[in-house]
Parts: structure tokens; sequence; C-alpha cells
């Protein structure tokens, strides 16, 4: 197992083009030139629009704060509700696969990771936070079968 030290000294090694921004004498800049590339990076990675996987975006999208995970039956999604506002200012609305989450005039489209059954969807509020439930379909598409011509 490495200690921090050491990893420093191996990712300056990795990212050679960083030495030139730091002396690898010094440890504090050089953790300084690691974290500024890395966050860099992360930050090209996270706002590529191809990139759009709800994990990966998991707060502010046009300023709207949430959160989402999932169980083996449910999707859940915390919304963060401003401060000096009621959940009632928002609106939310569900179909099999995307959450729709409206607030001071900003609209979020969220993809969800399966589909949903949206009758059955829930929220609750408490401490700022408004939590929606979104159970998942239980009914899974039948097969149906394929024939072979030639």
């Amino acid at each position: 197992m490495m200690d921090w030290d050491e990893f420093e000294k191996f990712m300056i090694k990795q990212l050679p083009f960083l030495s030139g921004q730091a002396s690898t004498d010094d440890t504090h800049q050089n953790n300084n030139a690691i974290g500024n590339y890395v966050q860099k990076v992360m930050k090209r990675f996270l706002n590529n629009p191809a990139i759009n996987h709800p994990y990966l975006k998991p707060f502010t999208i046009n300023k709207i704060e949430y959160e989402m995970f999932e169980t083996h039956r449910s999707i859940f999604v915390q919304c963060r509700v401003p401060k000096n506002a009621s959940p009632y200012d928002m609106s939310f609305s569900v179909n099999k696969r995307k959450l729709k989450i409206s607030h001071d005039g900003k609209t979020e489209e969220i993809l969800l990771t399966s589909d949903v059954d949206s009758r059955r969807s829930t929220a609750k509020y408490k401490n700022g936070i408004l939590e929606i439930r979104l159970p998942k379909r239980r009914q899974k598409e039948p097969f149906h079968e394929i024939a072979i011509h030639e």
C-alpha cells in the first residue's frame, strides 16, 4: 500500500507535463498541480453533453440540486428545496423513464436508470429535503419469438 508522498511522486512521474508547474521537491506544490489537473479534467468530463448518465451528474444541474440512488424495487430522487422556498413552489412530473423538476422558470429532465410506475410514485418533504420515490415497473415486457426466414 502506498502512502500519500509515494502517490504524489508516482503521479508526477506519470504526468511529466505537471513537473514544469512545480518542482518534485515541493510536495505541497505537486499536490496542488495534481489536484488542479484532476479537477480540470473532471469538470471537462462532467460538462461533456455526450455524458448523460444520471449518476455522473448528482448535483447542480441547472441549479436544481438533486441526488439519485436506487434499490432493487425503487429509484429515489432527493431534491434540496432552496431556502425561503416551499416544495409546493416546485413541480414534479414523471413518465416511465424521466422525472421532470421545475422551479423558478428552470426545468430539468432527469433520465432514470429503469422504467418506473408513475402512478405509484410518491413524495415526502422533511428538513428541507423532498424525497421522491419512484417504484420500478414490475411488469417485464414479454418475449416475442423471432421467425427465421430463408
